[in-house]
C-alpha cells in the first residue's frame, strides 16, 4: 500500500511541477529531483522487502550481479535525496537574502547540471 500510494502521489508531483504553471520556477526542477529519487528509494528499498515477505523472494540471491546493482541503487537513492533537499535549501535561501540575484544564481541549466 505504501508502495502504490507513494509511487502515485510522486508521479502526481512530477506532473504538476512538469506542468505550464510551475515549469518557469527553477524549485520544479529541483522538487520533480526529489519526487524522482523518492520513487527510485521506494522501488529498490521497499520492493525488496515486499517481494520477501510476500513472495520468499529475495533480490540479492538472485545472483552477484543483481546483489551488486540493488545495493548501489539502494545507496545512491538513499544518499541522492538528502543531497536534492540541500540544493532546495540553498536555492531557498539565496532567493529570500538574493531576490534579484536569485534567477542568475540558480538559472534552469545550472539546476539541471547540478
Amino acid at each position: 500500500m505504501i508502495i502504490v500510494i507513494g509511487v502515485f502521489g510522486n508521479l502526481l508531483t512530477i506532473s504538476v511541477m512538469m506542468s505550464k504553471t510551475f515549469r518557469k520556477s527553477p524549485s520544479s526542477i529541483v522538487l520533480s529531483a526529489l519526487a524522482l529519487a523518492d520513487t527510485g528509494n521506494l522501488l529498490t528499498g521497499l520492493m525488496r522487502w515486499w517481494l520477501l515477505y510476500t513472495f520468499d523472494l529475495e533480490v540479492r540471491l538472485a545472483g552477484i550481479v543483481a546483489c551488486k546493482i540493488h545495493r548501489f541503487f539502494v545507496y545512491f537513492f538513499g544518499e541522492i535525496s538528502p543531497a536534492i533537499l540541500v540544493l532546495m535549501t540553498v536555492e531557498r535561501f539565496v532567493s529570500v537574502y538574493y531576490p534579484l540575484r536569485c534567477r542568475e544564481i540558480f538559472s534552469k541549466r545550472r539546476l539541471v547540471i547540478v
